[in-house]
């Protein structure tokens, strides 16, 4: 499980509730319209998938974006970041 902390993903994700997050050990079964959850900078964020990049080799990379937030997300989330996927 995840407490959900701040705005960005109101309102599908509400500040201080608590979701169920299901474990991912890769990026092939991420889809277009999950909200993800990855670390970055030691920071543990729950966004929303709105493109993935395929890259030769078989890397993946995902572009995240808050519900709430006006921007998408300014960098490239990769496999390693990612540790789940929350379940509504």
């Amino acid at each position: 499980y995840i407490k959900a902390q701040g705005n960005s993903m109101v309102p599908t994700l509400k500040n201080g509730e608590c979701y169920a997050v299901e474990l991912i050990d890769n990026g092939l079964d991420i889809s277009i319209g999950d909200i993800i959850v990855y670390c970055i900078d030691q920071l543990v964020v729950c966004h929303r998938v709105i493109n993935i990049i395929h890259m030769n080799g078989g890397r993946l990379f995902f572009r995240t974006k808050g519900d709430n937030c006006a921007k998408a997300d300014g960098w490239a989330v990769t496999t390693e970041m990612i540790v789940g996927r929350v379940i509504i």
